[in-house]
């Protein structure tokens, strides 16, 4: 190879008069290469989840307990602000995890990872901001889809919405306006008001449609579930990270549904 530059180099020095087109022709071969680089990296992309029909689907179903005496967050210092305060109640439960009798309500449940399955569509969500609480105050997102925050309070707050990669998005929400945020990654999301610091509100978004809220007993129920092995994961807003690693989880194994008896389990 260093022949043949050698010999390109003292081809050029010996006939300079009469013009030369290599410069051209390293130019092609540059963009020839990033173009080559570009389809490789497309082709090395992870395709993302596929939808459609699933023949002889199954159900995971369980429900979420716990041993734990696990006490509901507290808002307090509701008279900071005036329009919060309703019949002189100053501090009052969150609401955003609800424990009785053992049983886990709100809790979110969902498959990790899984690639392929039941068509949906990635809808949007709206959170409100609603007696100075956020309402709901868990919910699931959908990667693509947006997170629209409106504001039915006679009050101003403000949405800080903490997105899955370490984005942040803080726009100021005057009483009766609206704002939106497009979910671009999958993962657990926070959103606060920095004005009314006991208002939280938690949201998991996810890539798949297999996700949903604890009912009141506890219970879950994931559908249309293709045969195969999957890990089955639970979070609360107890803390600020939805994990596995919850209190109240569901076994680690992976969940099997069998191909021969797509019944639940």
């Amino acid at each position: 190879m260093k022949f043949h530059l050698i010999m390109i180099i003292a081809a050029l020095a010996l006939t300079p008069a009469y013009g030369c087109s290599g410069g051209d022709d390293a130019k092609s071969t540059k963009s020839a290469s990033k173009k080559d680089k570009k389809a490789k990296k497309k082709k090395k992309k992870k395709k993302g989840y596929e939808g459609g029909e699933v023949a002889n689907g199954g159900s995971i179903k369980g429900v979420i307990s716990t041993t734990k005496e696990v006490a509901d967050k507290m808002e307090k210092g509701l008279d900071k602000d005036e329009n919060c305060v309703t019949d002189g109640i100053t501090e009052r439960k969150a609401g955003a995890l609800v424990v009785a009798e053992g049983k886990v309500a709100n809790a979110i449940v969902y498959i990790a990872k899984i690639k392929k399955g039941k068509a949906y569509t990635a809808s949007d969500v709206t959170v409100d901001n609603n007696g100075c609480r956020y309402v709901p105050r868990v919910s699931i997102g959908h990667k693509k889809a947006q997170l629209l925050t409106t504001n039915s309070d006679p009050t101003a707050h403000n949405v800080n919405v903490k997105l899955p990669g370490g984005n942040v998005f803080n726009k100021a929400l005057p009483k009766a306006k609206k704002a939106s945020v497009k979910l671009k990654k999958a993962g657990y999301t926070k959103i606060s008001c920095d004005m009314h610091p006991w208002m939280e509100a938690h949201m998991m978004v996810l890539d798949n449609p297999y996700g949903v809220l604890t009912a009141a007993d506890g219970s879950y129920d994931l559908t249309d579930v293709p045969a195969g092995d999957y890990t089955v994961r639970c979070g609360t807003s107890s803390s600020e990270r939805v994990s596995p690693r919850s209190p109240s989880r569901p076994a680690r194994r992976p969940q099997r549904i069998s191909r021969s008896s797509p019944g639940s389990r």
